[in-house]
């Protein structure tokens, strides 16, 4: 009987319900995708007006098999214990070694078997609507990882997501856009600049822009972190024009201008329907 991982983790705990004695987790499976379709009917006009889909909450599903070599009552305690928790937490498994799920409901059902033995289906809410990349872009990026699999657009050759020029590719894997304004995603920036530091991501045509006369030297660190600006840790975003750079699928071109000595990091996970 193969046993699989299913990890129930936050970024200060970690639990392999697997790894409590005589359980076994068997299947693992995904729902389909839940599409929300957001359209309007007017007075007077053919048809509907369509706008771009979101994507609702799924489901992600597993079953297992506990053997009974204990009071069964302790070990479905156990279970309901560590899937029920007041906030979010994240789910990974080896079913889908590359992804990990955001949840933030579960529920638990069981049949007991002839003795002390039962089977057991555990259902998480995907509240997100989409899973993430086990690892971000500045973990172990490279093929030979074990945090990656089949499926992730994982491409040939290895991108680097730390650059020290001023025209630079950042290849997003994921299926679905990064917008700093509803994911995470960290950019740090190191650079001179005489004032007016801009950078353009050419794929989309959007543009972040300090304002002219704020200067940067070698010391200075600016993080734009989501939605939120830093300069040296202070908040500035009034100092800029306030516009962020999103990433979308493939290839996005980079362009950072008005600055020298330039290195940025791209930090994010890639997301996925």
């Amino acid at each position: 009987m193969i046993n699989h991982k299913l990890i129930c983790f936050t970024d200060s705990d970690s639990i392999d319900l697997s790894s409590l004695p005589g359980v076994f987790i068997l299947e693992g499976k995904e729902s389909d995708v839940n599409t929300l379709e957001d359209t309007i009917e007017m007075r007077g006009v053919d048809g509907e007006l369509v706008f771009d889909k979101t994507f609702s909450p799924f489901e992600i599903i597993f079953k297992g098999y506990y053997d009974g070599r204990s009071d069964p009552l302790l070990v479905i305690g156990d279970l309901r214990n560590t899937i029920h928790q007041r906030g979010w937490y994240y789910v990974s498994s080896s079913f889908y070694p590359g992804y990990r799920y955001p949840v933030n409901k579960a529920s638990f059902e069981y049949e007991m078997g002839h003795s002390s033995d039962f089977e057991f289906t555990i259902i998480f809410k995907v509240y997100k609507g989409h899973k993430e990349s086990l690892d971000s872009t500045v973990g172990d990026f490279s093929m030979n990882s074990d945090k990656w699999q089949l499926g992730q657009n994982m491409v040939a050759r290895d991108h680097s997501y730390i650059h020290t020029r001023n025209e630079f590719e950042i290849y997003n894997a994921g299926n679905l856009s990064i917008n700093p304004r509803t994911n995470d995603m960290k950019v740090i920036i190191q650079a001179r600049s005489l004032g007016g530091l801009t950078i353009i991501n050419r794929t989309t045509g959007e543009l972040f822009k300090f304002n002219d006369d704020q200067t940067l030297s070698t010391t200075d660190t600016v993080i734009i972190e989501g939605a939120k600006i830093f300069k040296n840790g202070i908040r500035c975003g009034r100092l800029t024009n306030l516009g962020l750079i999103t990433l979308v699928p493939g290839i996005n071109k980079i362009e950072i201008k008005n600055v020298s000595s330039v290195k940025t990091t791209w930090d994010f996970r890639f997301l996925y329907k």
